[in-house]
């Protein structure tokens, strides 16, 4: 009987079967290295470039992503009910202000709001009439 367990009549070789081994040297080692680190470079240089040129378009898109006024007016303090006077005026460097002067009955204060960002005074009726 052979030594790997075949039985009489099966000629055994005379060579053993041995497993493979597996034997790294240190230049394959070196070369895959290299490679995950030539890999991890353009990986990481490919997202700076990307959140550069998001950063960038957000940049000159500022104005449009921060003000959005509205021209025409959608309703005035009489559609509301209330009493009120339109007022305009003209900054020393030429901006021109529009606003509303709601006159509160026995009052000796005023008390001067502004509107804010996107649409113009017509869309606040809520904050006016409080």
């Amino acid at each position: 009987m052979c030594a790997d367990g075949r039985g009489a009549g099966t000629p055994c070789s005379a060579r053993a079967v041995t497993p493979p081994v597996f034997i790294l040297s240190l230049d394959r080692m070196t070369a895959d290295k290299s490679r995950v680190v030539s890999a991890m470079t353009g990986a990481l240089l490919i997202a700076v470039v990307a959140i550069g040129l998001i950063n960038g378009w957000m940049y000159f898109q500022q104005p449009r992503m921060s003000f959005f006024p509205v021209r025409p007016l959608a309703a005035t303090p009489a559609d509301w009910g209330m009493p009120f006077e339109e007022i305009r005026l003209e900054t020393s460097d030429g901006v021109r202000l529009h606003g509303w002067f709601l006159p509160a009955e026995g009052s000796r204060q005023v008390l001067l709001s502004f509107q804010g960002n996107a649409g113009n005074i017509s869309h606040r009726g809520d904050s006016i009439r409080l």
